[in-house]
């Protein structure tokens, strides 16, 4: 089996002291990826930041979650993509923007819903 790599994704509410909520998770083999977010925690979390930075988070995650289709009512989505490993960790390393990933793990898993459940 082939190992696949996760990474949470968070809202970063204040750099200095790595004050951030996580919002949603991503499993990927580097052809196929999963993604899912809870819509409750990325709308509480949006409330904490000014209006005029709300719009562009909501912006940042609606492009990110667009690439994925919704696959069944927990809201986990699969699709093709360009999310391999080396992306996650490039995005863990250099992101400092509101929007973070962590550092990518490897998990021996089938990359499959059922699998993802079990993670988050």
């Amino acid at each position: 089996m082939q190992p696949v790599s996760y990474s949470i994704l968070y809202l970063v509410l204040n750099h200095a002291i790595q004050d951030r909520i996580a919002f949603g998770c991503l499993l990927t083999d580097g052809q196929t990826a999963l993604l899912r977010v809870s819509q409750r925690k990325i709308n509480v979390g949006l409330t904490l930041f000014p209006a005029s930075i709300q719009h562009k988070l909501k912006t940042d995650i609606d492009n990110l979650t667009h690439d994925f289709e919704m696959q069944n009512a927990y809201g986990v989505s699969k699709k093709v993509t360009i999310y391999d490993k080396a992306t996650l960790e490039y995005w863990a390393t250099y992101n400092t923007n509101l929007l973070s990933f962590s550092k990518p793990v490897d998990v021996l898993l089938p990359l499959n819903s059922n699998s993802f459940r079990c993670l988050i």
